[in-house]
């Protein structure tokens, strides 16, 4: 694990990062307990937050919504506000379909647990000048025509409808 974690802050090679994308999320997913014993919370973010990094290529990337998910569910309970503003910066440089899908899944998911606090967040911040919560949903309402898979159809639909339902 501390290996991965060293190769992937190293690399920019578009393979090795796709691949310790998909190896981290499994890791992290099936023994997180495990690989805090032998790695620490921060170092995990930072690679989470290299991954997201605009800079960073973005077909390295298809997997990093389910990482940055297993990330906030099992490394860092408490929500890390620059992890999510790096998730915002993103989705907003993000071109790809299957890429602004598997970040948009990340919001969806956080407005169905806890829909207040993430729209006041993303309404409270910016990134040029534009809301974050603006440019959330511009992304997300363009591409979700092209999300593809009956989960992820599913949880944003419904993230949308307890938006609307909010009327805030």
């Amino acid at each position: 694990m501390p290996s991965l974690l060293e190769y992937m802050l190293e690399s920019d090679d578009m393979f090795l990062l796709l691949q310790g994308t998909i190896t981290l999320k499994t890791f992290i997913s099936i023994a997180s307990e495990e690989c805090l014993k032998v790695v620490s919370r921060e170092e995990i973010i930072k690679v989470t937050k290299k991954l997201l990094d605009p800079k960073t290529n973005e077909q390295a990337a298809i997997c990093l919504g389910n990482l940055v998910i297993q990330v906030i569910c099992k490394v860092q309970p408490k929500i890390d506000t620059s992890l999510l503003m790096c998730v915002v910066t993103k989705i907003y440089k993000s071109r790809m379909p299957s890429i602004v899908q598997s970040l948009v899944l990340i919001f969806a998911r956080l407005i169905q647990t806890n829909p207040g606090p993430i729209v006041q967040f993303l309404s409270e911040t910016s990134i040029d000048n534009r809301i974050c919560l603006k440019i959330v949903l511009d992304k997300w309402l363009l591409q979700q025509p092209l999300f593809r898979g009956t989960y992820t159809r599913t949880v944003t639909m419904s993230s949308l409808l307890k938006l609307f339902r909010m009327r805030d």
